[in-house]
């Protein structure tokens, strides 16, 4: 589990990193701001915000497929979103968008 103070394709490349695999997400499962679309109306746009964006007060964390819905059970008051999967291809994310796969690149905040 990591904050998404540094942007969440950042942050999930450290989990990544670390844990030494890759993972996909999908576009359309990523939480876009409400107001976002009031001020970007191109919607690549508004996904590349939501993902090298940072400072937001939210949480990225990885869960087992299995205990998935055991998780969702438990903390039925807790929201969160289903944005992606975890893969072998270590250090790779992919975004998937109009069924098209592209590496991303990290682009959120570096400290160094």
């Amino acid at each position: 589990m990591i904050d998404l103070s540094d942007g969440l394709s950042s942050d999930l490349a450290h989990i990544c990193h670390q844990s030494k695999v890759g993972a996909k997400i999908f576009a359309d499962k990523i939480p876009i701001n409400s107001n976002l679309p009031e001020l970007v109306q191109d919607c690549e746009q508004q996904i590349g915000y939501a993902i090298n964006g940072g400072e937001d007060f939210e949480l990225l964390f990885t869960v087992n497929p299995k205990k998935y819905f055991q998780l969702k059970k438990a903390l039925p008051n807790f929201p969160f979103q289903h944005i992606g999967e975890i893969t072998a291809n270590t250090a790779i994310i992919e975004l998937i968008a109009n069924e098209k796969s592209r590496i991303l690149e990290p682009e959120g905040f570096r400290h160094f």
